[in-house]
């Protein structure tokens, strides 16, 4: 899947852990013209707003966008583990995840996404052509479509602030002191737990188990590019619970961030390995639909 799906980058973070590991009924009504989350309004903040609010700090990092040449070339590496236990017996399971990128100057990228349920995905961009397979599978090739692989490569590099989304009402956010980090003008974030959980309501139905989390410790931090928005390093540990059907669930969840400064060679896949894909597949727009924003 090549969408905005998050058993790679885990997008929609709580609900996919409710979705892969068993912890949601299949039966949510779904109400498709309204899936999708409303775009984020962080692009107009400035770093020092951001850290004001869990909510402003989340808006900020989903609006970082890497122009080409902005970080120069790097690697990147994005770790996450998502465990959820119902208290039965055989009701705890655990998901892993690992994203490496590897991002030239120019903004061609090498993403590898996979986790630990053997499901990930693969990404080669190279000027305007994308290379793509689901892991260990044929590569399907085509021209990008409408700025796509640059949307891809964001929805990675903003992936910490999905990690946040379904612990922000208990979340502090405090910021330090202005820094260098990797030579670059940096702000570091220290997240910690606030004295009670304050959840938004929601209007979606298949969304309203959010208004029952109850967030029982969080730690971390964030050292935000003071350029771009991306997380140059970060780190979140946290545990929660929430209802689902009536029924409590304990999830604890951790994520990591790190970026690395230096040379990156990329190269297209071997001509053996690629079948020739024209038109974008419907399925990647139809999953893309119905899972982001859950």
């Amino acid at each position: 899947m090549f969408g905005r799906v998050h058993l790679g980058t885990l997008a929609a973070l709580a609900a996919l852990a409710c979705t892969a590991l068993a912890a949601c009924s299949s039966h949510d009504k779904l109400d498709v013209p309204g899936l999708v989350a409303p775009a984020s309004t962080g692009a107009s903040l400035t770093l020092a707003e951001a850290t004001k609010s869990p909510t402003t700090l989340g808006a900020y990092l989903r609006a970082a966008r890497l122009q080409a040449g902005a970080l120069g070339p790097f690697t990147a590496t994005l770790t996450s583990t998502i465990e959820t236990s119902s208290g039965t017996p055989g009701g705890s399971e655990t998901l892993t995840n690992e994203v490496t990128l590897r991002v030239a100057a120019n903004g061609d990228y090498h993403a590898i996404d996979h986790n630990s349920a053997d499901l990930g995905r693969e990404v080669i961009s190279l000027g305007d052509q994308l290379y793509l397979r689901p892991r260990y599978a044929k590569w399907h090739q085509r021209v990008a479509q409408d700025g796509e692989a640059s949307d891809l490569l964001a929805t990675w590099l903003t992936s910490f602030a999905d990690h946040l989304e379904p612990v922000a009402g208990g979340l502090t956010v405090s910021a330090g002191e202005a820094s260098k980090h990797l030579g670059r003008d940096a702000l570091r974030v220290e997240l910690g737990k606030a004295a009670t959980t304050k959840v938004a309501t929601e209007a979606l139905v298949q969304r309203k188990w959010r208004e029952s989390i109850t967030v029982q410790e969080i730690a971390g931090y964030a050292v935000i590019d003071g350029l771009t928005g991306v997380v140059l390093d970060g780190e979140l540990v946290a545990t929660l619970q929430f209802l689902r059907d009536g029924k409590p669930i304990a999830m604890k969840l951790a994520a990591r961030h790190r970026v690395a400064l230096g040379p990156v060679e990329l190269a297209p896949p071997a001509a053996s390995d690629v079948v020739a894909t024209p038109q974008r597949l419907r399925e990647v727009d139809d999953a893309k639909t119905l899972l982001n924003g859950l």
